[in-house]
């Protein structure tokens, strides 16, 4: 259960089921319950290696999901 050090998982907070986790990799199913958010966060590069990348995909329910998108040039 992650809760971001917010102390509020009830509210902002997720549960994670993680099946492979690496430095450039991740595979990871994310469960929340109605109503509950994943607050925002980042994936800073990491020395000389890029961000990491991540995917989202919805198995049941409404997935809503924001993206702030980084210009080229500043990755």
């Amino acid at each position: 259960m992650a809760d971001f050090g917010l102390s509020r998982s009830e509210v902002l907070g997720l549960e994670l089921v993680v099946y492979v986790n690496t430095a450039r990799c991740c595979a990871k199913e994310l469960v929340l319950f109605p109503g509950q958010i994943c607050p925002e966060h980042r994936h800073p590069p990491v020395n000389s290696e890029p961000r990491k990348e991540e995917r989202s995909q919805a198995h049941t329910g409404c997935l809503r999901e924001y993206v702030r998108v980084i210009p080229r040039h500043l990755k």
